[in-house]
């Protein structure tokens, strides 16, 4: 929610509110970090031609970051322990501290989410000065376009539906007020979702059961050993892998949508340019 109205009122000029939101979305959730440079990319290429009124704007959005920064931030500056408030980050690429194999296969599965992250960054650096260089009237269309291509590239690690999240809101708007055919990418990602989700239904009914009784909880415990019932491949591992291949062809169905139609337009350019 948080990402999305950043979005919003970045596009409205309120940078201030708009950097405020930003910074409680990537707090929030890692991921709107990444929309960092298209929307520097959308405040400049709005005011372009007055360079000194843009970054008057990109100073402004950078003031309601860091407001919001200091107040979230406040107890921990308070208590002196202001570095314990970003292991986050640490904890995001898998570089934490471990011992065992366990350590090795968390160094391994956090590097390669390093590489994924700075990919993402290249790509975001793309898409931004794509959206720097919009026609004024394209210029909104431009910022959702390629926030929404970002958020895609984001989802390459991991598909868990909890992200999932972070791609929707901007993927629904951009479906329904521009481009039909990513309706396609909707469908993708929420049977993905909703298969994902259901695989710790009984955990997700737990709190209900318990607060309620109107489920029994020895009930659910059952559905929680048959579901994970099994050798290497139980019914759980089986229902999660269909899920995730659901997600993944959900995210990368945004990306041809996106770019199916310059790549084929790149191609006729080459064939026109080859000699007979």
């Amino acid at each position: 929610m948080f990402m999305m109205m950043s979005v919003i009122l970045v596009m409205r000029g309120r940078n201030f509110l708009g950097g405020a939101c930003f910074s409680m979305a990537a707090l929030t959730k890692f991921f709107p970090v990444f929309l960092l440079f298209p929307l520097v990319a959308y405040v400049l290429s709005r005011r372009k031609g007055d360079l000194k009124t843009g970054a008057a704007d990109v100073a402004m959005a950078a003031a309601g970051v860091a407001a919001v920064a200091l107040i979230i931030f406040a107890p921990q500056i308070i208590d002196g322990n202001i570095a314990d408030a970003f292991r986050f980050i640490s904890d995001r690429t898998g570089s934490s501290s471990g011992s065992g194999s366990s350590s090795v296969l968390s160094f391994v599965i956090g590097r390669s989410r390093i590489i994924v992250y700075l990919l993402v960054i290249a790509a975001s650096a793309l898409v931004a000065r794509a959206i720097y260089r919009a026609d004024a009237k394209d210029l909104d269309t431009a910022l959702l376009r390629g926030s929404m291509i970002t958020m895609a590239l984001t989802m390459a690690y991991p598909p868990a539906t909890q992200y999932i999240c972070v791609v929707v809101p901007l993927l629904a708007v951009y479906a329904v007020s521009i481009n039909r055919d990513y309706m396609l990418s909707w469908k993708l990602l929420a049977v993905g979702a909703t298969v994902v989700m259901t695989v710790s239904l009984s955990t997700h009914l737990l709190p209900i059961a318990v607060s309620t009784g109107w489920i029994e909880v020895s009930s659910l415990a059952h559905f929680f050993d048959v579901w994970n019932a099994g050798g290497t491949w139980s019914v759980w591992n089986v229902q999660f892998v269909i899920g995730s291949i659901f997600q993944y062809f959900g995210s990368f169905s945004i990306l041809l949508f996106a770019y199916y139609g310059r790549f084929r337009r790149y191609l006729a350019e080459r064939r026109g340019a080859d000699p007979a």
